[in-house]
């Protein structure tokens, strides 16, 4: 059976093995710098070899951190709200401002679409409890995807308030 950890790297100096690695991770997924740096050095590279091969991968348009950003933000944006994908784009690595330019990029309409669409969800998930306690778990829900508590209060405020009626 083959280990799942790659092998440590023959000449842990040598800016082409760091960066025909780098181009393999890359062809896997989009990264941004500090999130190859980190994954670079982890498997036994030098970090001079892979500061240097990051420059020359960026100098040549491999590697591009709002692009990677971007990339993020569409992945999560159906799903999630903008603090938690800010909170996820920061543990990648990426600066504030690169973050608010791909979140920027993804316009303000898909978050309350994502809202919504997780509203749904989870309203029709809990319609076995009362109400109260219903509004609290989707309420909290929502807030641990990483919207605004502005919007679940507005997203809550009369969409379901009269599910009750047919209780009895």
């Amino acid at each position: 059976m083959r280990s799942r950890r790659p092998k440590p790297p023959s000449d842990p100096a040598s800016e082409s093995a760091v960066r025909q690695v780098a181009l393999r991770l890359l062809t896997v997924r989009s990264r941004g710098s500090e999130d190859l740096a980190r994954t670079l050095e982890r498997r036994g590279f030098e970090r001079a070899a892979v500061r240097a091969a990051i420059e020359r991968l960026t100098a040549e348009g491999w590697l591009d951190d709002l692009a990677a950003a971007r990339s993020v933000v569409r992945a999560r944006a159906a799903r999630y709200g903008r603090s938690r994908i800010v909170r996820e784009l920061s543990v990648l690595g990426f600066t504030k401002e690169t973050a608010n330019a791909a979140l920027e990029s993804e316009g303000a309409g898909a978050e309350q679409k994502a809202l919504s669409r997780a509203f749904g969800v989870l309203w029709k998930r809990t319609e076995n409890l009362d109400t109260a306690a219903r509004r609290r778990r989707v309420a909290g829900a929502l807030a641990r995807k990483g919207f605004a508590g502005e919007a679940i209060s507005a997203m809550m405020k009369g969409s379901h308030d009269d599910d009750d009626s047919d209780i009895g």
